[in-house]
């Protein structure tokens, strides 16, 4: 991505993370990015089109995760590696802005952008195929011991995620959600496994 063009992109990420895309005018965005009008229209149509691509640059580079980097010899291997990427995110997004401000972008920009809303669900699918396979090594490890079906269990632990993010959201404050998050899978965890 072009120089310019990022130093613009980024300064209107931080923007629409702290008070929200209704709030931010091109002004805000021209000041904060320091880049005269002109550069700004060079790279973008306006104001609508530097909030679609702030948040699928949000999306992309700080929440999506590459499932093929990810452990598959057993259930533990699985939950262990996919905390570890959900960690380096959140560490990754701090340096954005408040966790909470961060979920509110999100659902803000999926329901105005409906292409985000399909990269959205599509991670949410192989998300769902990537636990199936990590569960499918569990079972064949004897690791696994509950008579649930799998797609129950897959269902279990994306259901605390989403939670999590739910409790992020109401809370008010900025909660860990990684903590929370290690916490209630090792417990579901315990669970299918004992």
């Amino acid at each position: 991505m072009n120089d310019t063009k990022n130093i613009i992109l980024l300064a209107a990420l931080r923007l629409f993370l702290q008070k929200g895309y209704h709030e931010i005018t091109m002004q805000d965005i021209l000041e904060a990015s320091g880049q005269a009008k002109g550069t700004f229209y060079y790279h973008f149509k306006n104001k609508e089109t530097v909030f679609e691509e702030a948040a699928g640059y949000l999306i992309v580079n700080y929440m999506t995760v590459n499932h093929s980097r990810l452990s598959y010899e057993s259930l533990r291997g699985f939950i262990d590696s996919l905390l570890r990427v959900r960690e380096k995110a959140a560490r990754k997004m701090a340096g954005l802005g408040d966790k909470f401000k961060v979920q509110i972008l999100i659902g803000q920009a999926s329901m105005r952008i409906p292409a985000l809303g399909k990269i959205i669900a599509d991670q949410e699918q192989k998300e769902r195929e990537a636990w199936g396979k990590a569960l499918a090594a569990g079972r064949e490890r004897g690791e696994i011991t509950t008579e649930l079906p799998d797609g129950a269990i897959v269902a279990l632990f994306m259901d605390i995620y989403e939670g999590v993010n739910a409790k992020q959201l109401k809370s008010l404050c900025n909660i860990d959600t990684i903590s929370c998050l290690r916490h209630d899978w090792e417990s579901l965890y315990a669970l299918v496994t004992q």
